[in-house]
């Protein structure tokens, strides 16, 4: 199962902006794998999503993502994506996907939690690496990142 890396924010948190600076993922609907070097100098190769799964020009349900990387050639052990906190239309908050991607065995790697909505969430794997950045709305996304990188070990 892969290793999942997300970052989870409500609308204006930064959330794609995050992804870009992490990875170096172009804009738009992007979709690319990308090789990323960990303090360890290790290199995992990761698959990003850039828009949240709720808000995508194809949003997907837990399941129909999972289902979607599961058809992927191949599996990707190492995927960034980000997601809203609350619902957005008939897709449900970020807790809901934790749920299902936990119970499916998916390993939940690090999270980043953006703004006060975010910071807030429970439900939270707690053998995740966490790292809340309450400021980072306001925050230069590269410092954000910065933390972030830190946090989870990538260079």
């Amino acid at each position: 199962m892969p290793n999942l890396h997300i970052i989870i924010g409500e609308s204006n948190t930064r959330k794609s902006s995050l992804v870009r600076c992490l990875t170096g993922v172009g804009g738009g609907n992007a979709e690319k794998r990308l090789d990323i070097k960990l303090v360890s100098g290790k290199k995992i190769n990761v698959f990003c999503i850039l828009s949240a799964l709720q808000e995508r020009y194809k949003p997907k349900t837990p399941q129909e993502f999972m289902n979607y990387i599961n058809a992927l050639n191949p599996i990707p052990s190492d995927i960034v994506f980000t997601l809203r906190v609350n619902a957005v239309g008939s897709y449900p908050a970020a807790n809901s996907y934790i749920s299902a991607f936990t119970s499916a065995h998916w390993n939940i790697s690090s999270i980043a939690l953006l703004g006060s909505a975010a910071c807030a969430l429970s439900g939270i794997p707690t053998t995740a690496t966490i790292e809340r950045i309450l400021s980072s709305p306001t925050q230069p996304t590269n410092e954000t990142a910065s933390f972030v990188r830190n946090k989870w070990g990538w260079c």
